[in-house]
């Protein structure tokens, strides 16, 4: 997992890659296991679980619950990013892409890649 946030933040010329594993514990809490560029700071402030009705809304909650990637296009503008706003404009993320990791159908976790860009990702 640490090779392919490499590969995304590094060669793929974003701000920021890490992936999460999503525990199957009571609080449904996601673990970061990889990253590549960014902050500690900001992945100790992010605070995911799945359950929660707010967080649950963002790129990695969102990807993980429902199945299918999540785009935010525009981070100071979604209000379903408005949790990790703050934190993710301080260190000039723009907009962000969750991905599911779902090996056998299995919903293990998800890759969030962070841009400099507002509405980097494209849907297809």
């Amino acid at each position: 997992m640490s090779a392919i946030c490499r590969i995304v933040a590094g060669a793929g010329g974003y701000k920021m890659a890490w992936v999460v594993y999503a525990e199957e514990d009571r609080d449904q809490t996601v673990t970061p296991v990889a990253e590549c560029g960014c902050e500690l700071e900001y992945l100790e402030t992010v605070k995911v679980t799945r359950p929660d009705a707010e967080r649950v809304k963002g790129p990695v909650g969102a990807c993980i619950c429902k199945g299918f990637p999540i785009i935010i296009r525009s981070v100071g503008n979604q209000t379903k990013f408005a949790p990790w706003k703050v934190e993710a404009s301080k260190r000039g993320y723009a907009s962000v892409r969750g991905l599911p990791l779902l090996p056998g159908g299995r919903k293990l976790g998800a890759l969030t890649v962070y841009s400099f860009e507002t509405d980097d990702f494209d849907p297809s």
